[in-house]
């Protein structure tokens, strides 16, 4: 298959390590004809940078895109929304909400490692990242370059991980309600790497009366047995398919742009569901 969209990506306004401009470049590139950068619970990117010129600086299609963290039934999952509306009331007030749960997670993480030893503050995440959501992982690699820990895995493993000294839960939205929200906002709503979450793709069908219009089938976590799976059920249920590198810049196993995504005709299928 020949991918010309990878549809999961990661900036320096959530997670990633590259500027918006740099992951244009790369995918460019690969010689892919759209990507879609999916920051955490925030469409920064689209609203602040130079999101038309990059499209034409690149002769690279943009399409709007964020990824939700929710909850369903106790397990967190997360959503992918992609061509929504930039001017829709109720997305930029739901992503203000969590944008700001997510700084009150960070500062009692940072209390939390201060009183086990680990200075940092939220300046220096502030200096070194340039974010603006903050996640664990920002918090890890602070870490590493205040020499606390070797690495970001190590970070996890020993203080940010669940059930570790410095953990604190994430703030989530109900996955029904993130459904709904993407969807009245003119997006399509896309459920992220699924094979991490269900071990049994017919699992997954409890999903569908929740409104989910796209399944992210094709991901470095799947491999080629659980890829062609999630396709299947796609087919036999009706939804379209989406996919993604989910690239972050410092992925261990390494990740690339255009490693896993979309073919032209899955990609047209996605679009003709935008009503943004």
């Amino acid at each position: 298959m020949t991918v010309v969209a990878d549809l999961h990506m990661h900036s320096t306004y959530s997670d990633g390590v590259l500027k918006p401009e740099e992951l244009c470049r790369q995918a460019a590139l690969k010689g892919l004809t759209h990507i879609s950068i999916t920051d955490h619970d925030n469409v920064e990117f689209y609203i602040k940078d130079r999101f038309t010129s990059l499209t034409q600086q690149f002769a690279i299609g943009i399409i709007p895109g964020v990824e939700l963290s929710c909850l369903h039934k106790d397990r967190p999952m997360h959503l992918l929304g992609y061509g929504f509306s930039l001017q829709d009331k109720s997305l930029a007030t739901v992503l203000g909400q969590q944008q700001q749960h997510r700084l009150e997670r960070v500062r009692l993480i940072l209390d939390k490692l201060n009183s086990l030893g680990v200075p940092l503050t939220l300046e220096e995440l502030e200096d070194a990242d340039g974010a603006t959501t903050y996640g664990r992982p920002h918090v890890a690699r602070a870490m590493m370059r205040g020499g606390y820990v070797g690495s970001v895995d190590e970070a996890f493993a020993r203080y940010l991980g669940r059930g570790k000294p410095a953990y604190v839960p994430a703030a989530q939205l109900k996955l029904i309600d993130a459904i709904e929200l993407v969807r009245n906002a003119g997006g399509v709503a896309a459920l992220a790497h699924p094979g991490l979450y269900y071990g049994d793709v017919e699992q997954a069908a409890e999903l569908l009366d929740l409104g989910l219009q796209a399944i992210e089938v094709s991901h470095p976590a799947h491999s080629r047995t659980v890829t062609r799976q999630w396709r299947q059920f796609c087919q036999q249920h009706g939804l379209v398919m989406a996919g993604g590198s989910d690239f972050h810049g410092d992925d261990k196993p390494p990740r690339s742009i255009g490693q896993h995504g979309l073919n032209g005709v899955e990609l047209e299928s996605l679009k003709a569901l935008f009503n943004g």
